[in-house]
């Protein structure tokens, strides 16, 4: 019984351990930007893109500023995102639909002499049902010194390499991989065309994912300090926060079956 019992425990150990979550994060070189109040920023002389990429599996979205003293004009549908040299517009000709009804009204002031259980009076506020369709817009006008947030695709959805990870899990130590500009698995930028109503200019920004480390989850969070003065809203104590945090990094967490 004993060692039933151990053998017991320790299947349930190693069943424990197989199944603990690894991330993977994802270090990424910006060409030619300045990193300002944690973003990384490409300019021109009338404009700015400004990215955040932290996020599950990356997030390409981004603030477009207006710096001139005109209104700009993105135009989405000869503007794209652009992955592995493969380009995606911005305008991708989508709809969205908004449907409202409002319900009956019992009115329970009115009383006849009607069976009980009986609805005593209906009253019908509004039967009719109105939607709203909304087309995706080919252009996007940002007044003079203004921003807008122009949404745009994940960067990566999938783990990079797996094969690399099922050998390397085996290990202790975290798995640390470095690429160059050619040979990064994953190049990609946005190319902007955008108009101040009579020319039409174009700024376009650039990343190379330049390493990718992966660990295990006891690996990936560290326990930080709370002030209890800061704007973080949680109070006094500590809170398990993941590393790496940074306008130039993002990661994904996933399982090795």
């Amino acid at each position: 019984m004993r060692n039933y019992s151990l053998f017991f425990l320790s299947s349930v150990f190693l069943w424990g351990c197989s199944f603990e979550p690894y991330y993977q994060f994802y270090t990424v070189e910006a060409a030619a930007a300045a990193e300002k109040s944690n973003r990384l920023v490409f300019s021109d002389e009338r404009c700015e893109l400004k990215y955040n990429l932290w996020s599950q599996g990356g997030t390409s979205s981004f603030l477009f500023k207006n710096n001139t003293e005109s209104d700009l004009i993105i135009l989405r549908s000869r503007s794209f995102w652009v992955m592995n040299g493969e380009a995606f517009p911005l305008y991708q000709g989508r709809k969205w639909g908004q449907a409202q009804s409002q319900s009956l009204g019992v009115n329970t002031r009115l009383r006849p002499n009607l069976p009980t259980e009986s609805i005593e009076y209906i009253g019908s506020i509004d039967r009719s049902l109105s939607s709203v369709e909304r087309n995706e817009p080919t252009e996007q006008v940002i007044p003079k010194g203004l921003y807008v947030q122009v949404a745009s695709a994940a960067i990566q959805e999938s783990i990079v390499e797996k094969c690399a990870l099922l050998n390397w899990r085996a290990t202790k130590d975290p798995l640390v991989q470095n690429y160059g500009p050619e040979s990064s698995p994953l190049q990609f930028h946005h190319l902007v065309r955008y108009s101040n109503g009579t020319d039409t200019f174009e700024i376009a920004s650039k990343f190379h994912v330049r390493q990718i480390k992966t660990v295990r989850e006891r690996e990936a969070m560290e326990l930080v300090s709370l002030e209890p003065c800061s704007n973080a809203g949680y109070g006094w104590g500590y809170v398990r926060k993941l590393k790496y945090l940074g306008p130039a990094t993002f990661y994904l967490k996933f399982e090795l079956n």
